[in-house]
């Protein structure tokens, strides 16, 4: 029990930090493959503690959010309003938040820094994918702790490869609140 109790605990530190932590997948993979867990209650509590990271992550960006420049704020405010304004950008958000292949701590991040966007609705979307995502990576490396299959997926965990996508995403970020997006909205 209590090996379960610390990985839910590394699991939601990870999923609190806005960058550079390694995927919760690959923590998972590492579990399963270094201890002895059942993959069906670290799955469930793995989605929750990642879930609750992410959210908590999330608005703690949202605090923060006034000691950035105002235009930046401003630009990050109306990217929210164009978004909740438009007819398919909630779903189409809350189906990226199921299904993204983007690092899910920019993507909370940049939420965050929109006071339009509900938390919760793109968490329980974040939810809903990681029972997915999640069970496909632990139960495959269940099946794969014996081989060496194991070891290559914790040999790619600091890979420059995934340090410079984090960094990609980050500067993508920020550009996004470079644009202003009120005369984005305005144009059409």
């Amino acid at each position: 029990m209590t090996e379960y109790l610390l990985a839910a605990i590394l699991v939601l530190a990870v999923n609190l930090l806005p960058a550079f932590g390694p995927p919760t997948w690959l923590v998972l993979v590492y579990l399963t493959l270094t201890y002895d867990l059942s993959p069906v209650p670290m799955i469930a509590l793995a989605v929750v503690a990642a879930s609750s990271g992410r959210f908590f992550m999330a608005n703690g960006v949202r605090r923060f959010r006034t000691r950035l420049p105002k235009d930046y704020v401003t630009n990050m405010t109306n990217l929210g309003s164009k978004i909740t304004n438009h007819n398919l950008g909630m779903g189409g958000l809350f189906l990226l938040f199921i299904w993204s292949p983007l690092s899910s701590a920019q993507l909370f991040v940049t939420a965050g820094l929109m006071p339009q966007i509900r938390l919760g609705m793109l968490t329980l979307a974040f939810a809903i994918g990681r029972c997915f995502t999640y069970s496909t990576y632990v139960f495959a490396a269940d099946s794969f702790s014996h081989t060496d299959l194991g070891k290559q997926f914790l040999a790619e965990m600091f890979s420059p490869l995934v340090i410079g996508f984090q960094v990609l995403l980050i500067i993508g970020v920020v550009l996004l609140g470079k644009i202003r997006w009120k005369n984005q909205i305005s144009n059409h």
